[in-house]
């Protein structure tokens, strides 16, 4: 088991002017946090996601080693929403699914489920310049990103680009049957739809114009996995705001 004590202790060692950090609401005892960076109301906002499946640890160290390391520079265009981990007694069992052995990242319409009900809270009458969603895949050897998007920058191609730097890429011509290049997924949304009530496809359909969901390859030590996801947001933070400015 793994101690979520520790992600307490560092969500609420972390300090900013412009950060605030809140729970969201609390599922089997344990605490679900937003952390919001923000410089100025006014600007557009962008959501990141990770720890939807417990059992897929990266992508929460790499949204707490970012926070640790916030510069007030990536607030220049935008400001940010962080759920560092939406699966908490998920992530303390290693386990995919949560108290209720239920998938969160396809149970979004369930309102008997708490986790889907704080990020419904968070994200209820609101638009973002982007969300990112981080994931692993432990069948996949490579790096491999989706990107959907409907009048916003393609960068999917640059991110890929910069995370073969640390993490080999899925070089496969077809990933999750949808056909891929290089460690981009082009996804089917007719497709995906028929998957369920996923949290992606209603995060793209109801809340961003520009939907990003990374998966690190479950196979490769922790260091770097997370060092994938670290940099897939960085880039997609320094392409996507200087597509702005």
């Amino acid at each position: 088991m793994r101690s979520y004590d520790d992600i307490v202790r560092r969500v609420e060692a972390i300090e900013g002017e412009s950060l605030h950090c809140r729970v969201l609401g609390e599922v089997e005892s344990y605490p679900i946090f937003n952390i919001t960076l923000a410089r100025e109301k006014a600007r557009p906002t962008a959501l990141v996601l990770a720890g939807t499946h417990g059992d897929e640890p990266a992508g929460v160290e790499a949204v707490l080693e970012m926070l640790e390391g916030v510069g007030e520079e990536c607030l220049a265009a935008c400001n940010f929403e962080f759920i560092p981990c939406l699966n908490p007694y998920g992530y303390v069992h290693n386990t995919r699914h949560n108290a209720q052995d239920a998938d969160l990242n396809w149970s979004y319409d369930r309102v008997d489920i708490g986790e889907i009900g704080c990020l419904r809270g968070l994200v209820a009458g609101r638009r973002f310049a982007w969300v990112l969603d981080l994931h692993e895949d432990w069948e996949s050897r490579g790096f491999y990103l989706y990107e959907l998007r409907r009048n916003a920058p393609g960068i999917g191609a640059e991110i890929a680009r910069r995370v073969a730097a640390v993490c080999p890429l899925n070089t496969s011509a077809e990933i999750e049957g949808h056909p891929a290049e290089d460690g981009l997924l082009f996804a089917d949304i007719d497709k995906e739809a028929l998957r369920g009530a996923g949290i992606p496809l209603n995060m793209y359909q109801d809340h961003t114009d520009h939907l990003l969901t990374c998966e690190s390859p479950t196979g490769l030590e922790m260091g770097q996995r997370v060092a994938a996801h670290r940099v897939a947001l960085q880039a997609l933070i320094e392409v996507h705001l200087s597509t702005l400015t």
